[in-house]
This record gives C-alpha cells, structure tokens and sequence, in this order.
C-alpha cells in the first residue's frame, strides 16, 4: 500500500511505471495467437455512426485497450483514488480516454460521466461488476446508461489458454505471452427508455456469460 501511494504521488515514476506496463501488455497481446468473434455487427453499427457500449467483466479488462484504435474514440470509467490515477494514465498511453468518478457519489456520478460521453461522440468500455464486486455479478449501472443514452450494449467474453489468475475478488486474468486468447462479442443489446433495469441487467449478465464460455472454448 506505501509503494502504491508513493508511486501515485510522484508523477514522473507513475508515468515510467505506467510506461512499462503498457509496453508489457502490448508484448503480451501482439504474441497471443487471437480469435475474435463478433466484429461484424459492430462494425455494422460503426457505420451508421452508432456509438457502442462495450461491457465485459473487472477481471478480463488487462488486453481490452489493444483493441481501442478499432473502434476510437473510447472512453473508460476511473473512480477518483490511486487505482483510478494508474488506470486513467495507464489507457491514456493507448489512446483511451477516462472519466473520473467520485465514489461518495457513487454510480450516479459514472453513470452520468457514461452518457455525456456518448453524446459527445465516444464509444464507452463499463465493467458491469466494478469497482468492488461481487464478481461477475452485473450491478443496475449498465442498463442506466444503456436507457438515457439510447446506445446499445455489448456483451464481451474474454479468455486465455494460460494465464495467471490473481487471488482478488474479480478473479483478475493475466494473459501469458504466446498464449491463445479470445474475445467474443454478442448482439448489440438496445434498451428502451421504459426498460426494467433489474430485467435488462440480468440478461446483460447472461449474455456476457455466455460470451465468456464461448471465448474459453475458443482456447481449448
């Protein structure tokens, strides 16, 4: 916890720390054989001009960013503390863009960040389960956002044939260089205005569920 807090307030050794690690994620992605599926819908709604709500879970978000220049502008979620500073400079390396949530004002606040970004023209990446779990249980933000902004939601499954899986409460996967990954990519969902968000939630947690199985049988 001393180093983190040491890291964060010295700027010039967060940006070199930051520095490392994005060149480590980039070494890890461009090594892994990949399999992605999905893409034709999205890029259906690219064309259209549509912006997208990509949703995938805490614990699958380390290679995500490697596939930002795709589909730019992306905006990511960052709450106001030292984790959120490493994230924000960490993406910014990538391209991706961040909007700072204050967690006294919780959801509201992020779920607000979400929408004006998209009406700005970004697309925007949620991790339905963050920023404290549980795991893999979609909390109501993503329909939230999904229902005032009239984008569309998109389930992401992720997975990798060898990886180190941290003992953290979002299972958090670390990809091993040369390693076979995936990433599946479901139906866009669109939310009405009068949409139930409990009913929306739970069928956005299950479709990423299921992209999450479709990506682990893609590494088999």
């Amino acid at each position: 916890m001393k180093i983190i807090k040491r890291i964060t307030k010295n700027k010039l050794f967060l940006k070199l720390i930051c520095f490392v690690v994005f060149l480590y994620i980039r070494f890890i992605f461009f090594t892994c054989k990949k399999n992605i599926t999905g893409r034709d819908n999205l890029d259906k709604l690219q064309e259209k001009r549509q912006r997208m709500i990509f949703a995938l879970w805490h614990g699958h978000i380390l290679l995500i960013p490697c596939l930002s220049k795709r589909y730019a502008p992306v905006t990511i979620m960052a709450s106001r503390n030292r984790d959120g500073d490493i994230t924000s400079s960490l993406v910014k390396l990538f391209g991706v863009f961040s909007v700072r949530g204050s967690s006294s004002r919780g959801a509201k606040e992020v779920a607000l960040g979400a929408v004006n970004a998209l009406k700005n023209g970004s697309h925007v990446c949620i991790t339905p389960d963050g920023p404290r779990g549980p795991g893999m249980k979609a909390a109501k933000g993503a329909a939230a956002i999904a229902r005032f902004s009239g984008c569309p939601l998109i389930p992401v499954g992720f997975a990798s044939s060898k990886a180190t899986i941290l003992h953290t409460w979002d299972r958090f996967i670390i990809a091993h260089p040369f390693s076979r990954i995936a990433y599946c990519f479901g139906e866009p969902l669109f939310v009405d205005k009068n949409a139930d968000d409990d009913e929306i939630t739970e069928k956005l947690e299950n479709e990423m569920n299921r992209m999450t199985d479709c990506a682990k049988e893609l590494v088999l």
